[in-house]
């Protein structure tokens, strides 16, 4: 059971002979009263005031999982960013290699050719020498 300052300031004390001075029980009784009332009041600010504060961090704890979940959708936004661009890099590679082997390709091609015209010319140089070689050995007319 709980006594209030209510309870000690009303309270009643039967009066008996030679028993205590009733002013001076009733004075300590106002001065318990008094002080129960100071801490009653005291509580209800500090109940007040942890209300207060739990509701700050309350608050700050909801802040908290914001920044949390923002920071998770950050990273999950950057592993996409990431794995994009290596796909990207991936394909620019891949046609980078194919371009490659197409040009590994016309080269060959091109090498061949060079080839084939060195030789054609070559034996259209020696055909032509020889020409020259069999003009200069006939006898002039």
């Amino acid at each position: 059971m709980k006594i209030t300052p209510l309870d000690v300031s009303s309270q009643m004390f039967k009066v008996k002979f030679r028993g205590f001075d009733t002013a001076e029980v009733e004075n300590f009784l106002r001065l318990v009263a008094d002080e129960l009332e100071d801490q009653t009041r005291e509580i209800r600010g500090l109940k007040q005031k942890i209300a207060e504060m739990e509701l700050v961090v309350a608050e700050y704890k909801d802040e908290e999982a914001a920044r949390q979940r923002d920071a998770e959708e950050t990273q999950r936004r950057c592993e996409e960013m990431i794995e994009k661009a290596q796909q990207a890099a991936d394909e620019m590679l891949e046609r980078a290699k194919i371009e490659a082997e197409k040009l590994e390709v016309k080269v060959q091609q091109l090498n061949k050719e060079k080839s084939r015209l060195e030789s054609y010319f070559e034996s259209f140089l020696k055909f032509n020498i020889e020409l020259l070689k069999t003009w200069n050995k006939e006898p002039a007319e």
